[in-house]
């Protein structure tokens, strides 16, 4: 209930409180990719066990702050920025669940490949995830700091993980050409690769839900 008092304080509180929670459901989804690729990577089967859990986390902080949107969209009647604040936030989480939807499929492809040797040095695998982890911390960023210039760079760097993306497909093809026993393996990384570059894809629509809540315009900033 809001104070009395300083009735637009009290609201201005809720939307800080909003926003910070987006912050930290947003980090945990990056930490579940970063520990997705990296068990991927090494067969880890207990961290994959562990991110695949982690998915519980990220499906309540989506409840919660879907719950606390509806309620404030309910019962505050806001109104201009503060509408589109709590609308881009609605929209964020549901891209944020989906990244970590993809986590666990890359988790559950180290599960599936457990019992195959990890193929050597995958480079371009560890880079598009790294590129994305950035993204995503970027993304969250400009919607909590206000900053706009901050998704436009952003969105630059998808480009860069669809290059990977495409560099991950042609090594991949060529291993098989040269050793048909290492397929599924293969296969596997293409696979991952897809997931990561669909999760560059909900980032750039969290960088697309920024840019609305800032502007009030929704357009497709990466074409």
């Amino acid at each position: 209930m809001l104070n009395q008092n300083n009735p637009r304080a009290e609201f201005d509180q809720s939307l800080e409180d909003l926003q910070q929670d987006v912050l930290r459901m947003a980090a945990v989804a990056e930490q579940m990719l970063h520990r997705a690729v990296r068990a991927y990577l090494t067969r880890d089967l207990d961290e994959i066990e562990d991110v695949i859990r982690t998915d519980d986390e990220v499906d309540r902080y989506h409840r919660d702050i879907e719950a606390r949107c509806l309620e404030l969209l309910a019962l505050q009647n806001p109104m201009a920025r503060d509408l589109r604040v709590i609308a881009g936030a609605l929209k964020i989480i549901t891209d944020v669940e989906r990244i970590g939807d993809y986590s666990i499929d890359i988790a559950k492809m180290g599960r599936r490949m457990a019992d195959k040797a990890p193929l050597d040095s995958q480079p371009n695998i560890e880079a598009m995830a790294e590129r994305a982890e950035w993204m995503l911390r970027t993304s969250i960023k400009a919607f909590v700091t206000r900053e706009i210039d901050l998704v436009h760079e952003m969105i630059a760097h998808d480009d860069e993980v669809d290059h990977l993306n495409k560099a991950v497909i042609e090594a991949m093809i060529a291993r098989i050409r040269e050793n048909v026993d290492i397929v599924e393996q293969a296969i596997g990384a293409i696979m991952v690769a897809r997931f990561i570059e669909r999760i560059a894809d909900h980032i750039t629509n969290v960088g697309e839900h920024v840019f609305y809540v800032e502007t009030g315009v929704f357009t497709e900033l990466h074409q």
